[in-house]
């Protein structure tokens, strides 16, 4: 009864864009698998959720009314129903309106991506001193900044078809636009994964110039696009040895999936760990005076402390940009040393991007997420990412124009910080927006028992759960405020307790073992030529001798 009350509330009031109110849209494919004896009734639909910032923007609705009889299911349908609209491109092709651009990648010089925090970071762990991980390093920084805003994230009706289908994409085009447009809001951000993506931005490619829908702003997931990211890091490195190492810390059944960036939590960790034996690896070569080596310490402690912040060590500390531009130098003198040791050092910048792509998606940096998308597109490329490639040339060709699409301070929103969400009131906290839609929606439809708790997938029962979810939510949060517990977040984070600090250092020195007996910067690969081909030869014909011995 509470539910079928909520679904006939009125939705609460979003302010206008003119408060500093910014409203996004993420959709994506929500299968809604029934236990069913024989398989069938699979319900395949487009699930989409409305993204508020900043929360307080949502104003306090009204209390629900109390109803004491069930409306029928053809009264949910009058409400919750989403026709479907027929797309037609009239033989309109989108995608051949694009005028794609080249980006500017200098002349062939690697791009370091690192940042003074990291050769902090890096420094800190290579003098053994008790800093958290690298997220939690990161996190406690950022520990003492307050300016930025939290979300809000409410469901929309279900669409009910494929989402692959063009009409399914076309409709929610237009849902997301019509309810925009509702509070007052005339810029409609809406993102998808990529293989929706492709097809949203031919859509609103194909229409015609000035039309509503020509004005939708299509955003790519960010977090997708770094799974695929991870699996091109493995696939470069197939035959480095990078998976006998990592099967030293982990079990050598997982690899595939961290390989191939599916295992993402896991996958992340292992590559910063990874790049930190390399770091340990080239600190030890790198010349450190006592002077920098005594202020490095000091602020490395002064971290700790919180006595300085993430701008005080990015913006005003000189110790750490002298040592972030030796350890560049230092790289670039390690690429010279073979082909191996090449490999190694453009690992490590993949590594880096990937670190670079994350901090902007925690932080809200728009431009370090536009910098390290545009590094990944060669990556694509080489991996044979290829759909992803095309994708995130579009998507970043279109961000930098996006200028130009919106008005000033809506665009200024967006940009300092609006396009990631944040759900804790923590600087380093923010999330992809498709992301978002995989922890709130696709969560709680995978609970025990699905969003129809065993009962049915009708569209009264579906209506019910997802328009009465916004009420759910609220008196969930306000049991959890009452009883000061918090079911989804932890004041520490996970890299910062004390059993994943130790957990680290003892992966670390077996990594940095496995290096010592398979050095991957060793100079032996600065011989001449000539000489490693006698090399060559003389060792197979020892082995040869050997073999031959064998036999006797």
């Amino acid at each position: 009864m509470y539910e079928a009350a909520a679904v006939f509330h009125r939705p609460p009031l979003i302010l206008s864009p003119e408060t500093g109110t910014f409203i996004q849209y993420v959709a994506d494919n929500a299968d809604i698998n029934v236990n069913t004896l024989d398989g069938h009734n699979t319900h395949h639909i487009m699930g989409i959720i409305q993204i508020v910032t900043p929360k307080t923007s949502v104003v306090l609705e009204e209390p629900i009314q109390r109803i004491k009889v069930v409306p029928s299911a053809k009264d949910f349908a009058a409400i919750a129903h989403v026709p479907i609209q027929v797309y037609e491109n009239n033989g309109v092709v989108g995608y051949s309106k694009i005028n794609v651009r080249d980006f500017d990648y200098g002349s062939g010089v690697r791009v370091s991506l690192l940042k003074k925090v990291d050769v902090i970071w890096f420094y800190g762990k290579w003098r053994n001193l008790s800093i958290p991980g690298w997220n939690g390093f990161i996190e406690h920084l950022t520990s003492n900044i307050i300016n930025f805003s939290t979300s809000k994230i409410s469901f929309l009706p279900f669409i009910h078809q494929p989402a692959s289908n063009y009409n399914t994409i076309y409709t929610t085009l237009l849902c997301a636009s019509e309810n925009a447009k509702r509070y007052g809001h005339n810029v409609c951000v809406v993102t998808f994964d990529q293989p929706l993506y492709a097809k949203a931005r031919e859509i609103v490619l194909a229409a015609p110039e000035g039309s509503e829908l020509s004005k939708i702003i299509i955003r790519l997931g960010g977090f997708h696009l770094l799974m695929s990211f991870l699996g091109a890091i493995g696939y470069i490195m197939q035959g480095s040895g990078i998976k006998e190492i990592l099967s030293l810390i982990y079990a050598p059944g997982s690899l595939d999936k961290m390989l191939n960036g599916h295992a993402y939590a896991r996958a992340i960790r292992a590559h910063t760990l990874l790049q930190l034996a390399l770091t340990i690896i080239i600190f030890k070569e790198l010349d450190i005076d006592d002077a920098i080596d005594e202020n490095l310490t000091i602020t490395v402690k002064n971290v700790i402390d919180n006595s300085i912040s993430y701008n005080d060590v990015e913006h005003d500390n000189e110790t750490s940009g002298a040592l972030l531009n030796k350890f560049n130098e230092k790289l670039k003198e390690y690429e010279k040393r073979g082909p191996t040791a090449k490999l190694w050092i453009q690992y490590f910048d993949m590594v880096s991007i990937a670190k670079e792509f994350i901090r902007a998606e925690r932080m809200g940096d728009w431009q370090a997420h536009l910098d390290s998308v545009k590094e990944m597109l060669p990556y694509f490329h080489a991996s044979g990412h290829f759909s992803y490639a095309k994708s995130s040339h579009l998507y970043l060709q279109d961000m930098l124009q996006l200028k130009n699409c919106m008005d000033p301070d809506v665009y200024q929103r967006f940009t300092g910080g609006y396009f990631t969400i944040r759900r804790s009131d923590k600087l380093s906290c923010g999330t992809s927006t498709n992301m978002v839609i995989e922890q709130s929606m696709m969560k709680a439809m995978k609970t025990d028992g699905g969003l129809s708790r065993g009962r049915s997938t009708k569209e009264s029962v579906i209506s019910k759960w997802v328009y009465g979810m916004h009420a759910m939510n609220a008196i969930c949060e306000g049991l959890e405020d009452f009883a000061n517990v918090k079911m989804d977040t932890t004041d520490q984070h996970v890299d910062a307790s004390d059993s994943r600090m130790k957990k680290d250092s003892q992966d670390i020195q077996s990594l940095l073992e496995w290096f010592s007996l398979h050095d991957p910067f060793s100079e032996l690969y600065l011989l001449p030529v000539e000489l490693l081909v006698m090399t060559k030869l003389i060792v197979i014909k020892l082995v040869k001798l050997e073999l031959l011995a064998c036999q006797k």
